[in-house]
């Protein structure tokens, strides 16, 4: 059973906590560590909706230096205006409209700030 713990909206991070598996090897126990789902929301916004994913993870998506996978988007009739994500290869990056460019990593709440600010700077 997981662990949730719900915090205010904009800010809000849902904990789920995934177990972890356990199997033996030659005698030995090993665990395998598997990723944590930290939020995942999907809403109506303006005139489309936000959806927001956002893993940890055992170890970073290279070239990212955090353990976190995430991807944030805002889409109006299927097209996406406004997206954040952290790809292998590519690393943290945000798409406004039909430009892309890095994006600079801080921490969870900050990425929900700057999407957040990016999305309602785009709808105005």
């Amino acid at each position: 059973m997981g662990q949730f713990m719900l915090r205010s909206c904009c800010t809000a991070i849902l904990w789920l906590r995934w177990p972890t598996t356990k199997s033996r090897i030659w005698g030995a126990e090993t665990v395998s560590v598997t990723a944590e789902l930290v939020y995942r929301a999907k809403d109506a916004f303006g005139k489309g909706f936000i959806e927001v994913v956002i893993w940890r993870l055992p170890v970073p998506v290279v070239p990212s230096d955090h353990p976190f996978k995430y991807r944030l988007v805002y889409s109006v009739d299927g097209k996406r205006l406004v997206g954040y994500d952290n790809e292998r290869g590519k690393g943290d990056h945000k798409h406004i409209g039909e430009n892309e460019c890095p994006y600079t990593w801080v921490n969870p709440k900050q990425l929900m700030a700057d999407f957040l600010a990016d999305v309602e700077g785009f709808i105005e």
